[in-house]
């Protein structure tokens, strides 16, 4: 389907952050160009590879390319449901108990009140964690993440809440026996609940789980780019998760390809039948729960797909 002017306006805004030419928007009104045909011409422009893909600053905790991997601190942003459990599962099999910590956006102490010589050795930081922890190593870091898509993995998230007994939310979801539906609306009401599914990728892509962002997607969804595109960062995705370990191989961010996946509990019931039992409401709320993270979810595919690299972007 071809776009619109105004679409065609608002992924000029949201891709280069600036409004078309009057020239620009005729030549797409005029070849009839659909949003796939607008995301390959973006992906291809040098405007959008200088001010997508730039490298980093390489300052302290910045920056990784041309590193080698024993000298670099990988840092694991582990985005909940994406196959995380299983990519943790491969780094820690790779570090010893003193090169490796575990913490979280809510729990930084580990890594606060790490002395300095251990700090110095760290090779592995993971957990459910923001872009941004790199700035806190006084030595260069690489980041790798895995990403979903974004229905599924908001599915998959209430389903394990569910399960969960030790989940903040397990008492409130089963004791009310919230549907799919109501826990869309129990969070959309509880700000404090919602920000790891409303476009949570995006949040945590972009270094910002912070509730005053809430409307600033546009924003957050540049900045998430920014970061997952720079020669820093390495990421994949969960339905082509044997593919991304041979990357990291080829990268040497592992030693060895194991076909493994941890945390995959069986979850009855398909997306779709669940939204056919949305209500207009709880609908609505879902599309806007997923809407950013798709645009961030297609690019990424797009660009892995192509076999670019931030690397070979710049090129």
């Amino acid at each position: 389907m071809s776009l619109t002017e105004h679409e065609i306006k608002l992924a000029y805004q949201l891709f280069l952050g600036r409004q078309p030419s009057a020239l620009e928007a005729g030549r797409m009104l005029a070849n009839q160009t659909s949003l796939d045909g607008l995301r390959r011409v973006f992906l291809n422009s040098d405007e959008f590879r200088s001010g997508m893909l730039r490298p980093g600053d390489g300052g302290r905790g910045k920056g990784g390319a041309g590193v080698p991997p024993s000298r670099r601190t990988l840092i694991h942003l582990h985005i909940p449901k994406s196959a995380g459990s299983s990519l943790s599962r491969l780094l820690i099999g790779e570090t010893r108990p003193n090169e490796r910590v575990t913490i979280g956006d809510n729990a930084m102490a580990p890594l606060h009140n790490m002395p300095p010589e251990r700090l110095k050795g760290l090779k592995l930081i993971f957990g459910h964690l923001s872009h941004g922890i790199a700035a806190q190593i006084p030595h260069r870091c690489h980041y790798i993440s895995v990403l979903r898509q974004p229905g599924p993995r908001i599915l998959s998230f209430y389903r394990y809440v569910e399960r969960t007994d030790h989940h903040p939310l397990y008492k409130t979801v089963t004791g009310q026996k919230m549907s799919f539906g109501d826990f869309l609306e129990f969070t959309a009401a509880n700000p404090q609940f919602r920000m790891e599914v409303d476009n949570g990728q995006v949040r945590r892509l972009a270094g910002s789980m912070q509730i005053s962002d809430l409307g600033r997607e546009r924003a957050l969804l540049r900045r998430a780019l920014h970061h997952v595109f720079a020669p820093n960062f390495t990421y994949g995705l969960t339905d082509r998760f044997d593919n991304f370990q041979k990357r990291l191989v080829k990268q040497g961010l592992l030693s060895t390809h194991t076909p493994i996946r941890e945390n995959a509990a069986p979850e009855p019931g398909r997306l779709e039948d669940e939204l056919d039992e949305l209500s207009p409401t709880q609908r609505e709320i879902y599309n806007g729960y997923i809407a950013w993270d798709n645009q961030l979810y297609d690019i990424c595919q797009s660009v892995y797909f192509s076999g670019k690299t931030a690397d070979t972007a710049r090129t």
